[in-house]
């Protein structure tokens, strides 16, 4: 048998202590076995490299593609060499774990004592990584769709202590993306250490959690979500201060205080956030913890709707249609009812269909106004439903049809639909 190199025993103690971190684990056992063998890097050319390439360099480790490179001279037994590759399989099932490890190399070298007076070679120190470059390659191979080296790169750097690796392996692992099974449990393992490490995003899911319930994995506990929601909003975090103010408004895990969702409210929509725009106009709206303003409203209505959220775009164009907190303006009422309607919205299309039936703020239109009436009943608003019923039950904009209009009409009246029972009252006795 070849004599391996001084120091095997002590090499074998300090490697089992110092585990490299910044390769998966197929690579970080096959560099053990070269290690403990050589006493010498597994990538030796790592040091000489620039910026750019050590970059490419860890990103072919790191994914996979660069094997250890044995120095001449290293004389390595095939037996041992056998081992190394069976630590860089792919299988889980085939790679020996660190104690199959030990075991083997000791039985391949039995007369190397555990202590050993051979003074010690100079130890191998593993270069040191940058984090943030790592987690700058695992956000580009996210980019590039590239999930398999995405997800284990997150995972290496979120096993280093990287709070945004983390939230994002606790992503990867709730909807089964890379090389990663959907595991719930595990999801909620990495979000719990990103929050814990005040990483306000992993807060702001985990609090979700707890408010909703996820499925079997957490039981609801909106007092739970309520502790992570402040812990994001106290970081100046806006969708933490919104469902922060949301839990105060509804009472949900804390007392109801309308003074304290106004507060938290104006904090989130001060940052610009579409949904916190939305509810502090609404709290203008309806005196909700503060006086009514109808400019308050248009003026936090109007932001909101600005960056494209569908639900205050059709609040805003009936504050226009009907001069709430501005003039009245039926052409800008019919245009914003149509930014709404052309995201699916059912109000936003419900509104415009009444604006080509009527002809207010556009040029009416009865084929268009029962096109988009149809829009908005297929998705079950009662409105939709009710109007479309209407112009089936008088041949507007499409061939009369009296069973067709009772259905719809029926359908709305499922739903409380008040209007819907009178205008069927009156189909039956026509």
């Amino acid at each position: 048998m070849q004599t391996p190199p001084p120091g095997l025993a002590r090499a074998l103690r300090r490697t089992c202590r110092q585990s490299d971190s910044w390769v998966k684990e197929p690579q970080r056992r096959t560099t053990f076995t070269h290690l403990v063998w050589t006493s010498q890097s597994p990538y030796p050319q790592l040091s000489d490299l620039d910026d750019a390439g050590r970059e490419a360099l860890l990103l072919d480790i790191c994914s996979g593609k660069l094997r250890p490179i044995l120095p001449p001279g290293s004389h390595m037994p095939r037996p041992l060499e056998v081992l190394m590759q069976r630590c860089w399989s792919q299988e889980p099932e085939v790679r020996p774990d660190f104690d199959t490890i030990l075991s083997e190399i000791k039985e391949l070298v039995p007369h190397v004592p555990l202590t050993d007076p051979t003074p010690a070679p100079t130890p191998f120190v593993t270069p040191e990584v940058d984090v943030n470059q790592l987690l700058a390659l695992a956000r580009q191979a996210a980019s590039n769709h590239d999930m398999d080296t995405a997800s284990q790169m997150f995972a290496r750097v979120a096993e280093m202590g990287s709070p945004e690796a983390q939230e994002r392996i606790a992503f990867f692992y709730r909807n089964g993306l890379g090389h990663l099974e959907r595991d719930l449990v595990e999801a909620l393992n990495w979000y719990t250490k990103a929050a814990e490490n005040d990483y306000p995003q992993a807060q702001v899911v985990l609090g979700e959690f707890y408010y909703f319930g996820f499925d079997d994995v957490v039981r609801k506990d909106p007092a739970e979500a309520v502790k992570w929601w402040k812990r994001a909003a106290q970081q100046n975090y806006a969708d933490g201060q919104n469902k922060l103010g949301v839990c105060f408004y509804n009472g949900a895990g804390v007392d109801q205080d309308l003074d304290q969702a106004v507060a938290w409210f104006q904090k989130a929509a001060d940052q610009g956030l579409a949904k916190a725009q939305y509810n502090l106009g609404a709290c203008y709206a309806n005196g909700w913890g503060v006086a009514k303003d109808e400019d308050k409203v248009v003026e936090w209505y109007g932001k909101a709707a600005a960056q494209g959220d569908a639900l205050v775009q059709d609040k805003l164009g009936l504050c226009y249609q009907y001069g709430w907190g501005v003039s009245v303006d039926l052409e800008l009422a019919a245009t914003w009812f149509r930014k709404a309607a052309e995201q699916g919205h059912a109000g936003g299309q419900c509104h415009l269909g009444w604006c080509y039936q009527s002809g207010e703020g556009v040029t009416l239109n009865l084929e268009k106004a029962a096109q988009w009436f149809q829009k908005s009943a297929e998705q079950g608003y009662s409105e939709g439903q009710c109007n479309l019923g209407i112009c089936y039950g008088n041949g507007w904009g499409v061939a009369k049809d009296l069973v067709k209009a009772e259905a719809l009409l029926r359908k709305a009246i499922k739903q409380g639909n008040t209007r819907a029972k009178q205008v069927l009252a009156v189909l039956k006795e026509s």
